[in-house]
């Protein structure tokens, strides 16, 4: 009996020193899930570029695709403009023109009148605005003038000067488009339009005209020369055209 109480307690204790042993060459590991005070591994680049622009409120830029209006959506059509939106669109275009001109004032013997007064009206009709740009200027030396720098429909000129009357009679020039090109000025500064004033000298002395003319019926008019005091073939100052009844003849010396 005592042997074999003996083997036991020897078998045990051999058990309980393997057991001591084992336990002290297990290596010693932070078990799993523990937490510990080990510091994080450093972020990437891109991650860390990624993270600043986060916390700055920065936009950040991904592959992911980007949402785009589909194709069939309804497109808004731009308002209609209404007649008279499109009226004055129309007038600005057409009636608002450059108005250039060159003139040059003479008087009856090509003369140029010096100093004269031009007086302009600028005719503007533009679809906003309707009336007059009143111009004034003075002739040079040479007779002439320029009018530039008005936007308008039409011009009209008149020409004064003390001792002188205006003698040309259609001073009235068109810009517009709405009139034809042929219809609308062309100013050309190396040809400016002649204007013709007529320079008053006082009353002419009368010359008298004693003579006796025989006329012929014929079917065309009498020309007669006042200065020359004769009848010449054409021109003249007086037409005299004779008529007579049907069948009636007169012939008297």
């Amino acid at each position: 009996m005592k042997s074999r109480l003996s083997f036991w307690l020897f078998a045990i204790g051999v058990v309980l020193v393997a057991i001591v042993i084992l336990l002290a060459r297990r290596p010693s590991g932070t078990p799993s899930g523990a937490e510990t005070n080990a510091a994080p591994p450093p972020p990437t680049e891109g991650a860390a570029t990624e993270q600043g622009q986060l916390e700055a409120g920065a936009p950040v830029h991904t592959n992911a695709p980007t949402a785009r209006p589909s194709s069939n959506a309804p497109l808004t059509a731009p308002p209609l403009k209404t007649k008279a939106e499109s009226m004055k669109e129309g007038l600005a275009a057409l009636n608002d023109e450059d108005v250039v001109f060159y003139g040059k004032a003479v008087d009856q013997f090509g003369s140029p009148v010096a100093s004269a007064t031009v007086a302009g009206s600028v005719q503007v009709n533009n679809g906003t605005r309707v009336g007059a740009d009143k111009i004034s200027l003075l002739t040079d030396d040479n007779g002439l003038f320029t009018i530039s720098g008005y936007k308008g429909k039409a011009l009209g000129i008149n020409i004064s000067k003390p001792g002188y009357v205006m003698a040309t009679t259609n001073t009235r020039f068109v810009y517009s488009l709405l009139w034809s090109e042929s219809e609308r000025h062309n100013p050309e500064e190396s040809n400016p339009v002649v204007v013709k004033m007529w320079k008053l000298q006082g009353a002419e002395p009368l010359k008298g005209i004693d003579q006796r003319y025989k006329f012929h019926f014929a079917n065309a008019p009498v020309n007669f020369d006042l200065v020359a005091g004769k009848i010449v073939p054409a021109g003249g100052d007086i037409k005299i055209t004779l008529s007579r009844s049907p069948g009636v003849v007169y012939d008297r010396a």
